[in-house]
């Protein structure tokens, strides 16, 4: 048994002073632990007054900071147009005790945010507003109510200055509500601001990206009606293999070719394309963006010189903007509407020596340096937490990992068309890699829909392409490991040799 201790304290008057003698008992012996001038003591005794006191006054003060701070940002929003209709921020007046009992966090977020707004620094505003709403939103729900609803007063505002446009500019139907209008500032704010901070786009393009991890079936499905092919774009060979598999029809489609750039003042520069697209709800949207996107990347990037800072915004434009021109097409606003989509997963040569991968949706494009497997894109699945985020920002919802709309669901957080989902955004990915870096004579650009990567690992398919084989078996083999893994999708494979 461990030994017990008993402490004891006692109290000795001698005259004018008082000592307090600390006795510890242990085994039954008693030793002298401490002996003090009762004027610490005194002193100690009011040291711990003051200290209760403060911890008793100290949430009131909170408490105060929390009222004056609310009661100072609030705020009518001018937006310098009379005749412009006004938001809802003028109709809300918080009492006093609504004030007070309001989480003393969102305030000091709030406030934050405000400063940035009365400096002018207008899209910093609207990041930090867009984020306290999206987390008072999810955390508190409707007991914030009255928060939520003023950070994405503020949210519109910030982006109606950012923009430098008027109210009826941005909402032309002039019939939203509050959330309707922040759903809608979001979208064209997430998808229409260019990077200006070149550390960042950095950052985002030369980050290492982990490895896929497949599913586990154990059973096998035919590939049925499966088509191979070669191709190629400039000095780059290409080899094709597809099957539909057990599905009823066929949605992917790829493309390999070569656009000519031109930028003002330089001679042409040829760029590789190479392209897999995996529709889904019908193939109409994907073999839209194959012959589309060529024209549009080549008008794009155009506009810029040969910095990753341009080039990766005239990519991310490129995307959204065959997103909309194909919700635009005069046959979507008739009954004969398409809602079909497709991911796409591009990659483009340039000089032959910088790739740039672009990824949207679930398809994916993998390096294979010999038998090492490098991951060159990102998928956007509903199940990852900053996906899900940025749909529900987008007014969508997410039920068991998937992104729920008025016809049907997606697994995927992003994709070009489902024009029922505005919540989705087509906004790539983008992956930069220096070709020169390569030591391996064997490598491979393995370009495939999931319905290869849910059942194959990015190092498998390297492993596959490191074997001697030609490009039309390295595919071949590849398309068929999916169906002899449980594949039950369409499945495209594209080997390219680098």
């Amino acid at each position: 048994m461990s030994k017990m201790a008993n402490i004891a304290s006692d109290y000795f008057d001698y005259g004018e002073k008082k000592v307090v003698v600390i006795t510890e008992r242990v085994n039954n012996t008693h030793c002298l632990a401490r002996i003090e001038n009762s004027k610490n003591t005194d002193m100690l005794l009011v040291a711990l007054k003051i200290i209760s006191i403060v911890l008793i006054i100290l949430p009131l003060i909170m408490l105060g900071i929390s009222a004056y701070i609310h009661w100072n940002n609030k705020v009518k929003i001018d937006y310098d147009n009379p005749k412009e209709p006004k938001l809802l921020t003028a109709d809300i007046l918080l009492t006093k005790k609504e004030q007070i009992f309001m989480p003393l966090n969102s305030h000091i977020r709030f406030s934050a945010a405000m400063k940035h707004y009365d400096k002018a620094q207008y899209k910093k505003a609207l990041e930090e507003f867009s984020k306290l709403s999206l987390d008072l939103t999810l955390e508190q729900g409707e007991e914030a109510m009255l928060d939520i609803e003023r950070a994405m007063e503020m949210t519109v505002a910030s982006y109606v200055k950012f923009t430098n446009k008027t109210f009826t500019e941005i909402f032309p139907n002039g019939d939203e509500d509050l959330w309707g209008q922040f759903f809608h500032v979001m979208r064209l704010f997430i998808d229409n601001t260019e990077e200006t901070d070149i550390s960042k786009v950095e950052d985002e393009i030369s980050k290492e990206i982990p490895l896929g991890v497949p599913e586990e079936r154990h059973y096998s499905t035919e590939e049925n009606k499966a088509t191979s092919e070669v191709d190629k774009a400039g000095p780059y060979q290409a080899a094709i293999s597809a099957a539909q598999g057990p599905r009823d029809e066929m949605e992917d489609t790829h493309l390999v070719t070569e656009i000519q750039v031109q930028r003002k003042g330089q001679a042409p520069q040829k760029i590789q394309f190479f392209g897999v697209f995996d529709g889904h709800g019908g193939a109409a949207c994907a073999f839209y963006v194959k012959e589309i996107l060529p024209e549009i990347l080549k008008e794009e990037l155009g506009k810029t010189s040969e910095n990753d800072l341009e080039i990766y915004n005239a990519l991310r434009r490129s995307f959204i903007k065959i997103n909309r021109d194909w919700a635009a097409l005069p046959f979507q606003q008739t009954e004969h509407s398409d809602y079909s989509g497709t991911t796409a997963t591009v990659s483009l040569i340039m000089n032959k020596k910088d790739l740039w991968v672009a990824n949207v949706g679930d398809s994916r494009t993998v390096l294979a340096e010999g038998k090492r497997a490098v991951q060159l894109s990102e998928e956007a699945k509903a199940t990852v937490k900053k996906y899900e985020r940025e749909i529900y920002i987008r007014g969508g919802e997410v039920q068991n990992g998937r992104v729920v709309g008025e016809r049907g669901s997606l697994d995927m957080a992003r994709s070009i068309g489902d024009i029922d989902q505005p919540a989705v955004s087509a906004l790539p990915t983008i992956k930069k890699y220096n070709l020169e870096t390569l030591k391996k004579e064997n490598n491979y650009l393995i370009l495939a829909c999931d319905g290869l990567w849910d059942v194959v690992s990015p190092q498998m398919a390297a492993e596959v392409s490191d074997t001697g084989n030609s490009l039309e078996k390295i595919a071949k083999n590849l398309e068929k490991l999916a169906y002899v893994r449980g594949s039950t999708d369409n499945v495209s494979v594209m080997v390219v040799k680098i």
